[in-house]
């Protein structure tokens, strides 16, 4: 499998991908943005709301490489900027950044909280949900906001991800 990152207009997201199932469903089917729940305070009030995970960028899985072909149709699109690295120089994620993004691309959206406990030596423990198996991915613990963040490291470039989770009582 192979994952490719693209750098769209921010906002513009869904309209590539609407531009591109126009004429190619099957391609469209392969792209991902990937959004997630946001729980802010507002006036006293939680108020959610889902907003981009990574705005500006849509994620690409295939199956095989990138072939000249979907190249060419995705780079006509009018939302469309580049392919990273750049796109004469169009890499693959590897890693722990092919890992993570497989993992999240696999959910859809990441709207589904996820549920966590704490182990004996304190460390997160996520029982299911979209983090469960990224245990190890997460840098930073909030347990009073009930946040996880894990940080990805997108051809050089630092992406922290900010996820909900609920905290369930150890069992």
């Amino acid at each position: 499998m192979f994952i490719y990152a693209m750098q769209v207009i921010t906002g513009c997201e869904e309209k590539l991908i609407a531009n591109v199932n126009a004429i190619d469903r099957e391609l469209a089917n392969k792209l991902h943005f990937l959004k997630k729940t946001e729980i802010r305070r507002k006036n006293g009030q939680n108020i959610k709301k889902i907003v981009p995970v990574f705005p500006g960028y849509i994620f690409l899985c295939l199956p095989d490489a990138l072939t000249v072909e979907n190249y060419h149709l995705l780079k006509k699109s009018v939302y469309f900027n580049r392919f990273l690295p750049n796109n004469e120089n169009i890499l693959s994620l590897t890693g722990n950044d092919f890992f993570i993004i497989k993992k999240l691309t696999s959910f859809g959206s990441i709207t589904e909280q996820s549920l966590a406990t704490f182990g004996l030596d304190d460390k997160i423990i996520v029982l299911e949900g979209p983090l469960k198996g990224l245990e190890g991915f997460i840098t930073k613990v909030d347990k009073r906001k009930g946040r996880v963040t894990i940080v990805l490291d997108l051809y050089g470039e630092k992406f922290p991800i900010s996820l909900f989770v609920t905290y369930v009582s150890k069992r």
